[in-house]
C-alpha cells in the first residue's frame, strides 16, 4: 500500500517541502537516557503535514501529541559521559536553515526514522 499512500499524501498536501531553521540546541534526560536534539524555530507546517497524513492513514493523533516538540534527534544514549561533551559544544551551535522535503519511511521501535521508502522530488 506504500505507493497508494504516497500518491494520496502528495495529492493532499499543498506544500511538500518545509523551510526550517533549526534554532535551538537541546539536551534533555528522559528515563535515564540523554537526548540531544535540534529544535525548529517554528513547527506549524510540520504539525499541519503530520495531521493531514495521520487523518488520511486513519491513525488519529494521541493526546500526547499536544505536548510533542518536533525536533531532529542527534543522539540518544544512556552513557553519562556524553552529557559533559554536549555541554562543551552546545554553546558553539549556531542556527541551521534549509528546506526539508517530505519523505515516507520506516521507523524503529522508538519512532526514529530509519529508512526512506519514498521522497518528494522537485519537478
Amino acid at each position: 500500500d506504500i505507493d497508494l499512500i504516497w500518491k494520496k499524501v502528495c495529492e493532499l498536501l499543498e506544500n511538500k517541502s518545509v523551510p526550517l531553521t533549526l534554532k535551538d540546541f537541546s539536551c534533555i534526560s528522559v528515563d535515564n537516557s540523554s537526548w540531544v536534539s535540534l529544535l525548529p524555530e517554528s513547527s506549524d507546517e510540520l504539525r499541519a503535514m503530520h495531521c493531514t497524513i495521520a487523518k488520511f492513514i486513519n491513525n488519529p493523533l494521541n493526546r500526547s501529541f499536544d505536548n510533542y516538540t518536533p525536533h531532529m534527534t542527534l543522539i540518544n544514549t544512556k552513557q553519562k559521559k556524553y552529557e559533559e561533551e554536549v555541554k562543551k559544544i552546545s554553546n558553539l551551535y549556531f542556527p541551521i536553515s534549509d528546506r526539508f522535503i517530505l519523505a515516507l519511511g520506516r521507523s524503529d521501535e522508538i519512532g526514529q526514522f530509519t529508512e526512506i521508502l519514498c521522497k518528494f522530488h522537485w519537478e
